[in-house]
């Protein structure tokens, strides 16, 4: 197995990090995330509309699949397998 080399590297407070792609490539995912939830969740209303549908559909398929399978008591897992 080949070892990664990184891109560049970052000094800290004397500490030289080395930064791989697949470091970057996480940094990329959670920058998307990040900006998703800001857009999504900027204009929560009670009844809800446009992106807020999606989010709430999705919300609603977690949380059934976890009853579904689970069964009922085992709600408290559902932000646990959500980020599965």
């Amino acid at each position: 197995m080949e070892k990664m080399s990184p891109l560049f590297e970052l000094s800290i407070l004397g500490l030289t990090i080395p930064v791989t792609y697949s470091v970057v490539a996480q940094w990329v995912v959670m920058i998307f995330i990040m900006i998703s939830t800001l857009l999504i969740t900027n204009r929560i209303n009670e009844i809800p509309k446009g992106k807020q549908v999606w989010a709430e559909y999705i919300v609603e398929k977690i949380d059934g699949m976890v009853k579904e399978n689970m069964g009922r008591g085992f709600e408290k897992f559902t932000p646990y397998i959500g980020t599965l």
